[in-house]
């Protein structure tokens, strides 16, 4: 099963803990299309995010796809930026996902 936004999908859904995860962005970012586009994520309740990182996604026919892999923490935190400095993060409330 997928969960769906109007602008990220991710799969599997819901989110397992230390599993890989499949991340497919089609926001307001992904019209830019010469830009490199990367996932920006992290762990935990609020603005205080903890192991942090963050992976270049590849266009794809359905958008920009990358996947990365799960730890082992309660909530999992992205949002998206490309290579011009230009975020998209939901607003100011990221996408958040609670961990099975």
């Amino acid at each position: 099963m997928k969960k769906r936004s109007w602008t990220v999908s991710v799969k599997p859904y819901p989110v397992v803990r230390n599993s890989r995860l499949g991340i497919r962005y089609k926001g307001m970012l992904a019209s830019f299309s010469k830009n490199r586009l990367f996932v920006y994520y992290g762990y935990g309740d609020g603005d205080l995010w903890i192991d942090v990182g963050q992976e270049e996604m590849r266009k794809t026919p359905e958008g920009y796809y990358a996947e990365i892999l799960v730890s082992d923490h309660d909530i999992l935190n992205l949002c998206f930026h490309d290579n011009n400095g230009h975020w998209d993060n939901n607003m100011g409330n990221n996408w958040r996902f609670k961990l099975k």
